[in-house]
């Protein structure tokens, strides 16, 4: 990794070049410019703090548009959520039930998933993360982590079948 004075002028670099090619992609999906501007900054601000060797990726545009792309994905999901649980309450008030054990289901079933992926193996977690949070091929992995492309294809067949056999366990409950 490249001294810190060196990789904060890299990144100060691509954030000028990239800020706003990003913020102009993001508001042709989100129709909203100040939406736009904070998915931007939260996207470089996820890039800097994992620490993420820049230099080591070839096409810093395709990655910079999918770590973005999850960054909004997760915004909507929130606003998914809140939104759910939003009417959800307002039923339960207006009906004056205590019963909403189906309320909770789907944030149970969300920790679940997130405690299974925290059992997987250090290396195995990593990989599964970087494919599936943050949108890397099998083959940018290979090159982010200089490990053969058929040992992030073998790991992520161990994550699957591990969380598949955690969560059919928890869906059958």
């Amino acid at each position: 990794m490249k001294p810190v004075k060196n990789r904060e002028r890299h990144f100060k670099k691509l954030f000028q070049d990239h800020y706003d090619f990003l913020c102009n992609w993001l508001n042709t999906k989100t129709n909203c410019w100040d939406t736009s501007q904070e998915l931007a900054q939260k996207t470089f601000v996820k890039i800097w703090e994992n620490q993420i060797c820049l230099e080591e990726i070839k096409n810093f545009r395709r990655f910079l548009v999918r770590t973005a792309r999850n960054n909004l994905i997760d915004l909507i999901r929130s606003q998914k959520r809140f939104s759910h649980h939003s009417t959800a309450y307002d039923y339960l008030t207006e009906k004056e039930t205590e019963n909403h054990f189906s309320f909770d289901r789907q944030d149970f079933f969300i920790s679940e998933l997130t405690m299974a992926v925290e059992k997987l193996k250090p290396k195995t977690r990593q990989i599964f993360t970087l494919s599936k949070r943050d949108g890397l091929t099998y083959d940018e992995i290979s090159e982010y982590l200089n490990i053969p492309k058929r040992t992030v294809e073998y790991n992520m067949k161990t994550a699957l079948k591990s969380l598949r056999s955690h969560l059919q366990g928890i869906i059958e409950r």
